[in-house]
């Protein structure tokens, strides 16, 4: 198992073997005995290491919750997995989380990492608390998802996309990182334009990217596909309470998407930032306003 540490917290990264023989790689920050437990679903492109923000995050109290982010299958330390659905990704969470000792938890779907996390909330009710979605993305026919990123930015043609993700993946494995940063960076909103000046998030961003495509692009090309075609489940079976939260000045996931998941998910309510994009919360008190939430306290 390797870690890092920041601001005085431990990063713990390593792997479990599922009873089919593949390997799930996770993160995880803070004790294992702790009460509280989060289960982090990542973005598109994204992985495990996305938590390692919380390194950064001096007002969120780690030390008193154990939070934890795996990679789905083909990213980052996971095998690939063929024909994978957004459910089977909860069948794999269950075994993980059980090998790991993870009991009751709530969940936290960022982006892309929302749909797991509702497939999750759904197949594992009787041991998910409570779940935050955070500028997540909705299916298909969800109203704002035509002006997605996920919608938007890869080709609709599959041959295309898969090269496009190539390249990327490629641009990081050849040392040329920096300018695949910069091609991603200039297409988001100004406000994340601006955050990604500052080093610290700009080296985050340029992590989370290197490592989710270190066995290439082609899982990214496929999940994406993902997004357009019917999930497999319907967000109004989702039965636990739910906080969505999204960013004003958000154009990689428009604010009409939450409004549509609030609609449809029973116990939901929406709260919205007007000062933050799609990435500008992670790196500011708004992280710790939903990990707040999550527990069940006020922050």
């Amino acid at each position: 198992m390797l870690s890092r540490k920041g601001a005085g917290v431990e990063l713990r990264s390593g792997a479990v073997e599922l009873t089919d023989g593949r390997q799930l790689g996770y993160a995880e920050i803070g004790p294992r005995d702790a009460e509280s437990r989060i289960v982090y679903c990542h973005g598109s492109p994204g992985c495990r290491l996305e938590i390692g923000a919380l390194l950064h995050a001096g007002d969120v109290p780690t030390e008193e919750l154990r939070i934890v982010a795996f990679d789905r299958p083909g990213f980052g330390l996971s095998t690939p997995q063929p024909s994978r659905t957004f459910m089977s990704f909860a069948a794999d969470l269950a075994e993980a989380a059980d090998k790991l000792d993870i009991g009751v938890m709530s969940l936290l779907g960022a982006s892309g990492g929302a749909p797991y996390a509702m497939a999750s909330a759904i197949a594992l009710s009787e041991r998910v608390e409570r779940m935050a979605i955070v500028v997540g993305a909705g299916p298909p026919g969800a109203a704002g998802m035509e002006d997605s990123a996920i919608r938007r930015l890869p080709s609709q043609w599959a041959v295309l996309r898969r090269l496009q993700f190539w390249l990327l993946a490629m641009a990081f494995r050849r040392g040329r990182g920096d300018d695949a940063l910069d091609k991603s960076i200039a297409t988001l909103s100004e406000v994340d334009r601006r955050a990604m000046q500052r080093s610290l998030v700009r080296r985050w961003f340029g992590e989370v990217f290197a490592e989710s495509l270190r066995q290439g692009g082609r899982e990214a090309a496929v999940e994406t596909a993902m997004y357009w075609t019917d999930w497999g489940f319907n967000p109004r079976d989702v039965a636990v309470p739910v906080t969505l939260w999204y960013g004003a000045q958000d154009t990689s996931m428009p604010i009409a998407v939450g409004r549509w998941l609030q609609e449809e998910i029973p116990e939901s309510r929406l709260e919205v930032w007007p000062e933050h994009g799609h990435f500008t919360w992670v790196f500011s008190s708004a992280l710790a306003d939903v990990v707040a939430d999550l527990c069940g306290v006020a922050h």
